[in-house]
């Protein structure tokens, strides 16, 4: 049975950033609801493009605004924390990340996200149960989980933007996409999902850990729940 019929889905964030030397990275951002591409970013400071006029009527103009602001936080964050990792520990440029978040409504109610990291294509750290784990033993592994790790109160504004704040915009989205997705599950439409630039592949939809009331999180919900403290600072 197709996810929008059973009250399921998935909203996955897909990041790609190529760090060529320090102060310099490009960026781009995927976002999915399913299968279905749904809006880009094309650099750390562009506006985002939606691929979907379902997408961009789901939720206020000032909603996506704020959020909008959000994401350039985060990037001009999560840029900024890499450069100083790299540093650190002697990464040398160039280099490729790439950043996997998303989170599941279940067809029983229950929800459960994840998130995982890659340097260079290979597993990196990832986020389950309320911590960050190592994914190799190497050192650069070992020192972003411990960093990661120590950061409690990010980490706990991660996991309620995980477990309450995707999962809510993922509903508002099935909500509006609702004829859309079920005409892509029969037949996808001509031009629906543009292919991704071959420069910036995508990264690899998030692993789930097993089923829970709501679990994981990522390197975009750490930063932007930064970013979001920063905002409502202002």
């Amino acid at each position: 049975m197709p996810f929008w019929m059973s009250g399921s889905g998935s909203l996955h964030l897909q990041q790609t950033t190529i760090f060529q030397e320090r102060g310099k990275a490009e960026v781009w951002g995927l976002a999915l609801v399913g299968d279905v591409e749904t809006h880009t970013l094309d650099c750390a400071t562009c506006p985002i493009r939606f691929l979907q006029p379902w997408v961009q009527s789901a939720i206020s103009p000032e909603h996506w605004h704020d959020l909008e602001l959000l994401i350039h936080l985060y990037l001009a964050d999560f840029i900024h924390q890499v450069n100083v990792w790299v540093q650190q520990e002697g990464l040398r440029y160039p280099f490729v990340t790439q950043c996997s978040v998303g989170c599941e409504l279940l067809p029983s109610g229950a929800s459960r996200g994840a998130y995982n990291a890659s340097l260079g294509g290979e597993d990196l750290v990832s986020f389950s149960s309320g911590k960050w784990v190592a994914q190799r033993q190497d050192k650069l592994a070992l020192h972003v989980r411990d960093s990661l790790n120590r950061d409690k109160g990010t980490t706990d504004r991660l996991e309620n933007l995980l477990n309450h704040t995707c999962i809510q915009d993922l509903q508002i989205l099935l909500r509006n996409g609702k004829e859309v997705l079920e005409r892509q599950g029969e037949a996808p439409a001509a031009g629906m999902q543009p292919p991704s630039p071959p420069f910036f592949p995508p990264s690899p939809p998030p692993r789930y850990p097993a089923a829970s009331a709501g679990a994981g999180s990522g390197c975009f919900y750490t930063a932007l729940a930064s970013a979001k403290k920063h905002l409502l600072l202002r």
